[in-house]
């Protein structure tokens, strides 16, 4: 009897961790919506930041100021000519 017991529990444990790896488990992906991707520290409290999508901006904690120094991805396609 003490053998079937233990048989049952382990049955039990192993079905309740194949229900719950079932329920609970996810492709692991990026965060969506992330406000920082890079950060530097320039020293005398100045942090330069860049966003996901390359905007960067400068902030001097001093005075408080918060400045939008441009986008790093910016700068147009490249010149192109069609072929004929």
């Amino acid at each position: 009897m003490h053998r079937a017991q233990t048989l049952f529990y382990v049955a039990a444990g192993i079905f309740l961790l194949a229900v719950s790896y079932h329920l609970g488990a996810q492709t692991a992906s990026a965060q969506v919506g992330s406000s920082v991707t890079g950060m530097v520290y320039e020293g005398v409290n100045t942090y330069t930041v860049m966003t996901p999508n390359g905007d960067v901006f400068r902030r001097q904690l001093a005075n408080g100021s918060l400045n939008y120094l441009g986008n790093y991805w910016a700068g147009g396609p490249a010149p192109t000519q069609q072929q004929t």
